[in-house]
């Protein structure tokens, strides 16, 4: 009896850790996401100001 309360106290244990260890990846993942998403914003940003310039430039000679 006591070995069943045990090993049922210790998979009730693991569950709880691999819960939160799936949580915690999960939310690092979301987080590196939104940072990948806000850098290719900035890069496609970047590269529109780049290109306006150099048009003016070419226009402007």
């Amino acid at each position: 009896m006591i070995e069943q309360v045990a090993a049922s106290a210790a998979e009730q244990a693991a569950n709880q850790v691999m819960k939160n260890f799936s949580t915690e990846l999960e939310r690092r993942i979301e987080l590196r996401d939104k940072q990948l998403m806000l850098r290719l914003r900035e890069m496609t940003e970047e590269k529109k100001r780049h290109k306006k310039g150099l048009f003016a430039k070419i226009l402007g000679q």
